[in-house]
């Protein structure tokens, strides 16, 4: 009986990189350190990150669904708390305070239509019976001179 392993690659099973490619195969390239199961080059795919844990929870606690400044407000200290616990990454939190920041300039316009009572801003808003239409609007400005130099 022949005692030789199955696997003729001298490397260390162990010290080889985890990822498989779409063939079955596994990549022959040695892992970074002993607390990683991937080389340099498989580290930086994102199958191959880390799956951050669900936070979603504690980032809206309080948020008002961002229909207020303080709602947004709340959103951001949570935000600061999850960064300081070091629970995500400051990437992703330089991300969200940036959004937040867009949904913080949006609340006027939303006052706005509220004060116009536009409730559903899909829908285009109701025409006033007594408006008159834009071709009638267009009718009324004069052709242009071509005589005239534009100033």
């Amino acid at each position: 009986m022949n005692s030789a392993p199955n696997n003729p690659n001298p490397i260390n099973n162990d010290a080889r990189c985890q990822h498989l490619f779409e063939n079955g195969s596994r990549c022959r390239l040695p892992i970074l350190s002993a607390d990683t199961a991937f080389c340099p080059r498989h580290a930086r795919l994102g199958q191959n990150q880390p799956i951050e844990e669900d936070l979603s929870a504690k980032l809206l606690k309080n948020s008002q669904d961002f229909q207020t400044a303080q709602g947004i407000n709340f959103a951001l200290g949570n935000l600061y708390d999850l960064v300081a616990q070091n629970r995500i990454s400051t990437r992703r939190a330089a991300v969200l305070a940036y959004i937040s920041s867009l949904l913080l300039r949006s609340l006027p316009a939303i006052d706005l239509d509220i004060k116009n009572k536009i409730k559903d801003p899909t829908k285009p808003p109701a025409k006033p019976k007594s408006a008159a239409t834009l071709e009638s609007l267009a009718s009324l400005i004069p052709d242009p001179d071509p005589a005239k130099k534009p100033s």
